[in-house]
């Protein structure tokens, strides 16, 4: 997922998370916002400095991003020491509205033929 710099503005949402990110195994750790995604649909955060992670971490991490109403994917590279997170909302699931109107078609159509049949009955 690419991403861009074209707003230089932090969110409130993002500091927040940035603020609340923290770890008692890696207490030089930095979290950064790195930039937002096209659209204007998320942004990713990149932490520095970790030298531990393990899935309470992360899952710790993953609770406070969900608490803000986002989704989150977790990249490690403990080579160098970074963590990439990418946070976007959550998408609501869709409606698939081509089948209700095609339940709705049927239906009407089956109420005409029935009225048609008992008219001529």
């Amino acid at each position: 997922m690419s991403v861009h710099k074209a707003n230089h503005t932090r969110s409130t949402i993002a500091d927040t998370i940035i603020n609340e990110m923290t770890d008692d195994e890696n207490p030089d750790m930095e979290v950064n916002l790195k930039g937002y995604h096209h659209g204007g649909k998320g942004f990713r955060l990149i932490v520095n400095n970790v030298t531990k992670l393990n899935e309470i971490t992360q899952d710790l991490w993953k609770s406070i991003i969900s608490s803000k109403g986002l989704e989150s994917k977790i990249e490690a590279d403990m080579m160098n020491g970074k963590v990439n997170i990418d946070c976007k909302p959550v998408e609501k699931r869709q409606r698939n509205i081509k089948c209700n109107y095609s339940v709705m078609y049927l239906s009407i159509s089956l109420i005409l033929i029935y009225i048609l049949w008992s008219r001529h009955i």
